[in-house]
């Protein structure tokens, strides 16, 4: 994200709420599509308005920042997902863990 006053914030709930500290006393905007706590939101290095999100849910998303459903649902297996992270060289690149594995996916590729 371009603004650095802006911050994304996930919940137990599976929500993740765009926050700024401008206004501490709400939430700007709120994202729908977890189903379990989530564990780590990360916005791409190469596309301001976009980031990933990983939840206990099984699943990793794919937001843009103007839409409050995810525009691509991950699922690879049916662990919790506890991190998630884009590759710096590749737009299309990131890597996930799960409590037995670490997945790399390329958009390029296959979703």
């Amino acid at each position: 994200n371009k603004d650095p006053n802006i911050y994304l914030a996930g919940t137990e709930e599976g929500h993740i709420h765009k926050c700024s500290c401008s206004y501490n006393e709400q939430y700007l905007d709120s994202y729908a599509g977890h189903t379990g706590p989530v564990y780590k939101i990360t916005w791409s290095p190469f596309a301001p308005d976009i980031f990933l999100s990983c939840s206990a849910d099984w699943s990793v998303r794919l937001w843009s920042h103007d839409m409050t459903s995810p525009a691509i649902n991950f699922f690879s297996s049916t662990r919790s997902v506890y991190d998630v992270c884009w590759s710096p060289a590749s737009s299309t690149v990131f890597g996930c863990v799960n409590e037995g594995a670490v997945e790399i996916w390329d958009l390029s590729v296959s979703t």
